[in-house]
């Protein structure tokens, strides 16, 4: 597995800053690599990945003048004081740590948006649809509530009508 974690940057860049302490010597051999990466617990083949890593981006050496790969590391002060100001491995790695997760957000949005815009659409058709509906049986409420008080009021009148007349009538004899 090529993909390094959060610590193996970290230790990535501790091992460039053992290497500027290294006094008249610009060459590190194999078993010293190794000797610093064990010392922090790491294991040979991820010390390798590690230090491919660093010599991609051009804090070490890892090729002798042939053009051969070889773990025996060649460094230049300079080159490692600029890359550690640039944050280093560590920065590198949040950086593409960040564009993964970034990465994988922007795949579930797009994933989840669509299910969720029609889930969304129907409701607002259904709520829509519903209130329309509550209007109607509103309206027609309160046209049978008119007719009711229209009756009332018709029934009232007939009432009064027929007291009046009946009233008249006891007067009159």
């Amino acid at each position: 597995m090529n993909r390094l974690t959060k610590r193996d940057a970290r230790i990535a860049d501790l091992f460039l800053e053992d290497l500027l302490t290294i006094e008249n010597n610009d060459f590190l051999y194999k078993n010293s690599v190794y000797w610093f990466f064990n010392k922090n617990s790491v294991s040979n083949k991820k010390a390798e990945i590690i230090c491919e890593k660093l010599n991609v981006y051009g804090a070490i050496n890892l090729k002798n003048k042939e053009g051969e790969y070889r773990l025996n590391t060649n460094f230049v002060k300079d080159d490692i004081i600029t890359f550690l100001k640039e944050g280093g491995l560590t920065d590198i790695w949040l950086r593409n740590n960040k564009l993964n997760n970034e990465s994988i957000t922007s795949t579930w949005k797009l994933w989840s948006f669509w299910p969720v815009f029609i889930f969304g659409l129907f409701g607002g058709v259904y709520s829509v649809r519903s209130l329309f509906k509550e209007i109607k049986v509103n309206k027609d409420t309160q046209e049978k509530q008119q007719d009711k008080l229209e009756n009332k009021e018709i029934t009232e009148k007939a009432y009064n009508t027929v007291l009046e007349n009946k009233i008249d009538s006891l007067k009159s004899k």
